[in-house]
């Protein structure tokens, strides 16, 4: 073998340098391709909430028929609302946290517990996909929290632990839990089919509970979050404010003790160059309900991280149906407002102006109507013997209502030791029967302006039990105000949508894309031309006109026709009745269209799941075929 020279030996050695000078130059990017990472630019600045809607949690649970009747009561529109009412950026929505029960389907999951002997425990809605379709129509952006190792509890659920082990071995000699390749493997390909269904639905991931997985698993499970999009951000849980993987985008920042001294950052940049990002509760713990602080405290802490650029999260009280705890609402309103300033209702229309209104009795020439005429140079007064006194609205038909004010003594030509004290706000389906909506006490103020968690009622009464601020038992209300959206849709009026029929899961849109005068509207699968694609604008009486994006015309019932059967088309504003339409709440998500003219229902004719299939009007008979999801494109 020939002995090489010095200067070649020279040669290969600054060669070899300059290879792992790359090479290491290589891995140090890759170490650091997730800090100061652009795709957190949403969250800086900004705060969300946590919602954990689990099996046994909160009430929930009883096996996959009493799981599947809980989800399937999940009220979207509703919980949507109230989301959007409290101005957060985003939220983070529990899909399963160790116990074996998800709140969307999933076959992988399924085919590993049958391959055991167990039962499938999918559910049969896809509850995570409808609210992030929700969100987002608001322009909220939509988390998926999952505990990571996938029905990690093996105390909660031993059975299915077992199944995911293939195993029927639980702990070691030790007592540590045993946490094999096949676990990993199984959980893996559970988070792919959700993040291939929902695709860029998903705007970020916070993961849980893969603290002892080894990195390379941790590298791929954050890999297959993002195949399906690569702009989904993902944490990686590791126990307040450090990092479990250079790959994920923030910091989880969980807060186990207390808010009050909690950390706070420094700049936007947290642990590794990541977005800085705390998570904390609202209640007495994680999923819990009623107050835990004054509003001060967390009104002050939020502000604290926001103006250094971090970013945080406040974990809220979700129920069986998405109601949310009123105490917890009510903050999160105090928040955006002292954080963003008070913002107008999206809908500004006083729905009680010129209500009907009656009360337990009035002074001559100081009637109930005069506390709904929009003056505060009128008033209404009830001055007869002590005890409790009241004023009721109807307002005509069922409204959606998330805000409320009155205008007390001193807000009209009154002294301020008139300002009604005591009352509530009432609501009833009948006029008869009331519930409590909201209540205040010890008011001095002259005007009350106060948001509840959105709610629909024809009737409103006010409460009074203690009408001034002495001993004095005469009431006098100026003026008492309503506000939402009044058709209790949730729909934005002049924004663009997609209509979906439930049955099909097909959108409406024009035959052949036409903009001619009395084209067809059918049903076709989606593909995002403006042919299937509508405005939405409200008009008077609750009604709404939609109109085709590409031609510039509307629904239309062809002829004004008020028979079984008849076509929807598209024709320029007439101005009919045939062109207006009633949105009526159908719950999970779903909407009856009902023609103003003939009392029908948008149908798909002979519950046709083929594509071209034409969209007619027919009496409501309760088919799927006649339930329409109106969301975003």
């Amino acid at each position: 073998m020939r002995t090489l020279t010095r200067k070649a030996r020279l040669k290969m050695f600054f060669g070899f340098m300059l290879i792992m000078s790359m090479l290491l130059s290589t891995l140090g990017n890759f170490a650091s391709a997730d800090a100061n990472n652009p795709k957190t630019d949403f969250m800086s600045g900004k705060y969300g909430i946590f919602q954990h809607y689990r099996y046994n949690y909160n009430g929930l649970g009883g096996g996959l028929s009493n799981w599947n009747s809980q989800i399937n009561s999940f009220n979207v529109n509703t919980w949507a609302n109230n989301v959007a009412a409290e101005g957060v950026s985003w939220v983070m929505f529990t899909v399963g946290q160790g116990q074996g029960y998800y709140v969307s389907p999933n076959s992988k999951y399924d085919s590993v517990l049958t391959s055991w002997g167990l039962p499938a425990r999918s559910p049969n809605r896809d509850l995570i996909n409808e609210l992030a379709d929700a969100m987002h129509a608001r322009g909220i952006k939509f988390f998926a929290y999952f505990v990571g190792d996938a029905n990690g509890d093996q105390h909660m659920d031993p059975d299915g632990r077992k199944a995911m082990l293939q195993s029927n071995t639980l702990a070691d000699a030790n007592g540590n839990w045993v946490l094999n390749q096949t676990f990993r493997d199984n959980t893996i390909g559970i988070v792919q089919e959700w993040a291939n269904r929902w695709g860029t639905k998903i705007d970020g991931w916070f993961i849980d509970g893969i603290g002892e997985w080894p990195d390379a698993d941790k590298t791929r499970y954050i890999n297959t979050l993002k195949a399906p999009n690569p702009n989904t951000v993902v944490t990686l849980n590791a126990g307040s404010f450090g990092i479990q993987s250079t790959k994920q985008d923030y910091v989880a920042g969980e807060i186990f003790t207390t808010i009050v001294g909690a950390p706070v950052p420094t700049s936007r940049w947290g642990t590794g160059g990541m977005q800085w990002h705390g998570c904390y509760y609202l209640g007495g713990g994680w999923g819990g309900g009623g107050v835990d602080n004054p509003d001060s405290t967390i009104i002050d802490y939020t502000r604290s991280v926001l103006t250094k650029g971090g970013a945080f999260t406040w974990d809220q009280f979700v129920g069986t149906t998405g109601n949310f705890d009123q105490g917890q609402y009510n903050q999160m309103i105090n928040m955006k407002n002292a954080l963003a300033g008070i913002t107008p209702p999206s809908n500004s229309t006083n729905l009680a102006l010129n209500a009907i209104a009656t009360a337990s009795a009035n002074v001559s020439g100081e009637t109930p109507a005069m506390a709904v005429d929009n003056s505060t140079t009128t008033k209404w007064t009830d001055n007869t013997t002590p005890g409790d006194k009241w004023l009721k609205l109807d307002l005509g038909s069922s409204k959606s209502i998330n805000r409320w004010a009155v205008k007390h003594a001193s807000a009209g030509t009154d002294s301020a030791d008139r300002n009604t004290r005591d009352f509530k706000l009432q609501k009833s389906s009948d006029g008869n029967t009331w519930t409590d909506v909201d209540t205040v006490t010890g008011n001095t103020a002259s005007v009350t302006d106060r948001n509840v968690a959105d709610f629909s009622s024809r009737y409103i009464r006010l409460y009074i039990t203690k009408a001034t601020q002495t001993t004095e038992s005469v009431a006098r209300i100026f003026e008492i105000e309503l506000y939402g959206n009044g058709s209790g849709s949730g729909i934005v009026s002049g924004n663009t949508y997609k209509i979906v029929n439930r049955n099909s899961g097909k959108a409406l849109g024009v035959q052949g894309q036409s903009t001619a005068d009395g084209a067809a509207i059918q049903q076709f699968t989606y593909g995002g031309g403006n042919y299937q694609k509508w405005i939405f604008t409200q008009a008077a009486g609750g009604y709404w006109k939609i109109k085709n994006v590409n031609s510039g015309k509307y629904m239309d019932i062809n002829g004004a026709s008020t028979a079984d059967g008849a076509a929807n088309i598209q024709w320029p504003d007439t101005g009919g009745d045939n062109q207006l339409w009633q949105l009526i709440d159908a719950g999970n998500g779903y909407y009856k269209i009902k023609n103003k003219n003939s009392g029908k229902l948008l149908d798909i004719s002979g519950q046709s799941t083929a594509d071209g299939a034409a969209d007619i009007q027919w009496p409501d008979n309760g088919g799927n075929n006649q339930m329409w999801q109106i969301i975003a494109p």
